[in-house]
């Protein structure tokens, strides 16, 4: 599985526009197959600065998203950032999942 960051500086004044751009791509990111998921994050510390995390089943089905015409809308939100988005793929090998309650039980 992957897990992809795309940090995303935007210029103040273009807020908006970014996420209209977002409303319109998430909804369609999450339908392409092999998507596992995918939220936009806002950076605590700065309202201009998101994060668009997405979940992969493996890298065919990423590289497969990258030809896709869902990556046009987020090309096109260039001229809204600040600069270009940075990307972070992460490789996970292992994945636990439990809830909050069962953690702290087990810790």
């Amino acid at each position: 599985m992957l897990v992809v960051s795309v940090l995303l500086r935007i210029q103040p004044e273009k807020r908006s526009e970014v996420l209209s751009a977002m409303n319109s791509l998430l909804p369609r990111m999450q339908w392409l197959p092999g998507c596992l998921g995918c939220r936009l994050v806002a950076e605590y510390d700065s309202t201009d600065t998101w994060s668009l995390v997405s979940e992969w089943d493996d890298r065919q089905t990423f590289d497969r998203f990258l030809r896709s015409r869902e990556l046009d809308i987020l090309q096109g939100m260039r001229m809204l950032l600040r600069d270009d988005p940075h990307v972070t793929v992460d490789d996970v090998v292992t994945r636990a999942q439990s809830t909050l309650r069962q953690m702290l039980r087990e810790a």
